[in-house]
């Protein structure tokens, strides 16, 4: 899990239920990008399964990070809260036990409309590929409408017309308590509403399929097309008439300095582009960075708010609140001066201001060191006077890039001074007017072609239009008889309803049939309502294709999601007649596959899916994982499985595994590390009961872990616990778990937590440096233990050399 491959993080998240008295803290998790992760929740009252991850990060709370390289691998940094969830997407398995009475190509399509983004760049590719093939795609929509539209038109017209006619004779015997001749009447209705479903909207779903792939051929032919060679070859060919007339008026001599000038120019442009760029992303980086810092103050003071001011819990947020504002104000007052940094240096930055912060507090502000622990203005007041973070390597480095820029740009300026003051010889001067002439010609001929080919495309379309213009009129009357459908059903369906309660009021009333009369209408009406949508795109086909060809932003954004729903359809691979039944008749896990396509929204980088605890099907899930799994390494997505089984997480190929305990992350890092070499306590309980097969049901609460500090046993692997937790890796304890989820937060806490106890102490009092009382029974923090052997090894070796002089 190495540090610059970082995608998404999750930093200072903190949520505390003052009904149920229990906490939500996460206070560090990283993902790599394309990454395959679990995670692991290991006791039963948990609020982090099901959706408890989507919920964490569609919430205010905590510091969401994105860090990714776009199409064109530009570095992107996103804190805000709404851009990560476009770029995030959730899915869970618990949909496949919602019971719905749409169709499946209805509720993919709602699914798919929902999580739909529109970019840009994908619009205006898509709207190229439109204009360069417009009169072959508006002939081929011409052509797919004629081959099937005439085989429905009477057919529609004789199914609207018995629709009605069968709903208001049913409202006549419902009147008249004909309940058998109207049970005939809704079974007849039924029937015809099976026919419509399986011819009428397979037909159209056939025919979205076929401009699918057609659409598909074209862009991943558009760049070797004709249309778009030809394009090119013209655009070319003006480039080098252009290249010819500024040789007829120069010497060979004056044209190669001229084009050695523009290279330069061009490297000067280059140097200049990547001095804006850097300045503009070490800027951005700055702005987070700080934006960052202020997130962190906001949660914190939400911390505060749970606790009481003389607690120690209080003091020792407010320490890391105030010194963390501190911070803010000293970036703000050095952004203009590491403006030049580069992009990779901020990740250690940040570290290096982190660790300058906690060494702060572990040593000006520990219990110790001040005269009033719970004094809150002396605390501000030594913080003021006292903390101050060395940045002048920073600036430095800033300064020395900001150099190499202006030095670079000076020498290419330098370069073209001496180009200009140059004379070429004038001699060499070479006639190409026969060439100039001959390319005009080829120009004018190859325009002229272009022209001609548009103008016999765009007659042969004026032309298939005028002879299939009663296609036209049938494909806009078959639209007309369902939107007239549609009118008929809204005005009808409060009739049928006041009908059948009327009749329910009737003596020796027949309830049970009239219920049943009624949930079948409106699930039929209800389906009626919900395929608009393909008559929607039926008409945007005509529309296209006979009348005019648009190209707007809300017609591409159509075309795209019926593109995508058409995607969605062909990689489940569905008869045609299967997506108009109802889901009950698709098999588990082609409703999960095509449910997790249609979830997944476009330019996605994090993919989260969540288990269900109440399905014990391990080989549907174990199928699904790995169809997941192929899915984001082929589209370069990061995966998130999060489950409550582990057996589930030994059986599939998870990269790095993270586990959860009373709504906290306690453990993370590689798969095998953290099963085979356990580090926490309850981790290791857990375990150690899944191979006894006792696994435990007892209710596991971790009150001290607002106080637990975050440790890297080994490379990639870490965990989350109270530094006595921590320091005792190797002991074994077996009984240390129970010490760690009962014992309740104590003041020894809080000092482990600051360090205190392994801050060396010492009495400032003394005059001489030399007099200095060092209690050595206390361990010293790394940073000091680290400076002073520097400086003893530094002492030692001036010793020697004036030693080795002296003799």
């Amino acid at each position: 899990m190495s540090k610059n491959n970082k995608l998404f993080s999750l930093e200072h998240f903190f949520k505390y239920n003052l009904a149920s008295q229990k906490t939500i803290q996460i206070p560090s998790l990283h993902l790599n990008k394309k990454s395959l992760n679990a995670f692991l929740i290991i006791d039963n009252s948990t609020e982090l399964l099901g959706d408890g991850f989507a919920n964490i990060l569609h919430s205010n709370s905590g510091i969401k990070t994105l860090q990714y390289y776009d199409q064109n691998y530009k570095f992107n940094e996103i804190l805000n809260n709404k851009q990560i969830l476009k770029k995030t997407s959730f899915y869970n398995i618990e949909h496949l036990n919602q019971k719905t009475d749409n169709i499946p190509i209805v509720y993919e399509y709602q699914r798919i409309k929902s999580n739909y983004v529109s970019y840009k760049n994908r619009l205006n590719y898509l709207s190229q590929i439109l204009q360069a093939n417009e009169y072959k795609l508006r002939l081929l929509l011409i052509n797919t409408i004629k081959q099937n539209i005439d085989t429905f038109h009477t057919e529609m017209n004789d199914f609207k017309r018995e629709h009605m006619f069968l709903f208001e004779k049913f409202i006549r015997e419902i009147n008249q308590a004909n309940f058998t001749e109207a049970n005939n009447i809704i079974n007849r209705e039924c029937e015809n509403f099976d026919w419509f479903l399986d011819n009428v909207i397979s037909a159209f779903i056939k025919i979205f399929k076929a401009l699918y792939q057609e659409g598909t051929n074209l862009r991943e032919t558009f760049y070797t097309s004709s249309a778009y060679q030809n394009k090119a070859k013209i655009t070319a060919t003006f480039k080098q008439l252009n290249m010819l007339k500024t040789m007829q008026q120069s010497s060979k001599q004056a044209l190669k300095q001229q084009l050695y000038k523009n290279g330069v120019k061009k490297e000067l442009s280059i140097i200049y582009k990547l001095r804006k760029n850097t300045r503009k992303n070490a800027f951005k980086r700055t702005s987070n960075l700080i934006l960052w810092y202020k997130s962190s103050v906001k949660q914190l003071r939400e911390k505060l708010k749970n606790f009481k001011k003389t607690s120690p819990e209080y003091i020792q947020i407010y320490k890391e609140l105030y010194t963390s504002k501190l911070i803010i104000k000293q970036l703000k007052s050095i952004r203009l001066q590491i403006q030049y940094l580069n992009i990779e240096i901020f990740d250690e930055f940040k570290q290096y201001l982190e660790s300058r912060k906690e060494l702060f507090i572990s040593n000006n502000l520990s219990t110790n060191t001040l005269r009033d622990k719970n004094n809150l203005k002396l605390i501000r007041k030594i913080s003021q006077r006292e903390f101050c973070i060395d940045l002048n390597s920073y600036i430095e480095l800033s300064y020395s890039n900001y150099s190499h820029f202006v030095d670079e740009a000076n020498k290419l300026r330098h370069v073209i001074n001496d180009i200009k003051t140059t004379r070429p010889g004038v001699y060499g001067i070479e006639d190409y007017k026969t060439q100039i002439s001959k390319i005009k010609d080829d120009l004018e001929i190859m325009i002229a072609q272009d022209d001609w080919n548009k103008q016999i495309d765009k007659e042969a379309l004026r032309s298939n239009i005028s002879i299939n213009s009663i296609t036209n009129s049938k494909t806009k009357t078959f639209i007309q008889n369902y939107y007239s459908i549609l009118k008929f059903n809204k005005t009808i369906a409060p009739k049928i309803k006041k009908t059948i309660e009327n009749s329910m009021l009737r003596e020796k009333a027949d309830i049970e049939s009239l219920n049943q009369y009624k949930a079948k209408i409106q699930n039929i009406l209800g389906i009626y309502s919900s395929i608009s949508f393909i008559f929607d795109y039926l008409e945007l086909v005509r529309y296209m294709a006979f009348v005019k060809f648009k190209t707007k932003k809300e017609t591409l954004e159509s075309i795209d999601i019926g593109y995508r729903l058409i995607e969605v359809l062909n990689t489940v691979a569905f008869n045609n007649s299967t997506l108009v039944k109802l889901n009950d008749n698709i098999s588990p896990i082609s409703r999960l596959k095509m449910g997790l396509l249609s979830e997944i929204s476009i330019g996605s980088k994090l993919l989260f899916v969540s288990d269900d605890a109440r399905n014990d099907d391990k080989n549907l899930k174990n199928e699904f994982i790995r169809i997941t799994e192929d899915f984001c390494k082929t589209y370069k997505l990061s995966l998130v499985f999060i489950t409550n089984d582990l057996e589930i997480v030994k059986e599939n190929n998870f990269e790095n595994l993270y586990v959860f305990c009373d709504n906290k992350l306690i453990e993370y890092g590689f798969k095998d590390k953290v099963l085979y070499q356990p580090l926490h306590p309850i981790w290791k309980r857990y375990l150690e009961s899944n191979k006894s097969r006792k696994i435990p049901h007892e209710k596991i609460e971790i009150n001290n872990y607002i106080f637990s500090d975050m440790f890297e046993y080994d490379d990639d692997h870490w965990i989350i616990a109270p530094s006595q937790i921590t320091k005792n890796l190797g002991n074994n304890n077996e009984d240390q778990w129970q010490e760690f989820t009962k014992q309740q937060t104590l003041i020894s806490d809080l000092e482990s937590y600051s360090n205190d106890s392994d801050t060396i102490i010492i009495d400032i009092s003394k005059t001489s440096d030399n007099d200095v009382e060092i209690d050595l029974n206390q361990g010293l923090t790394r940073e000091f233990y680290l400076t002073q052997k520097n400086t003893i090894e530094t002492d030692t070796k001036s010793n020697t050399t004036i030693n080795d002089n002296t003799f």
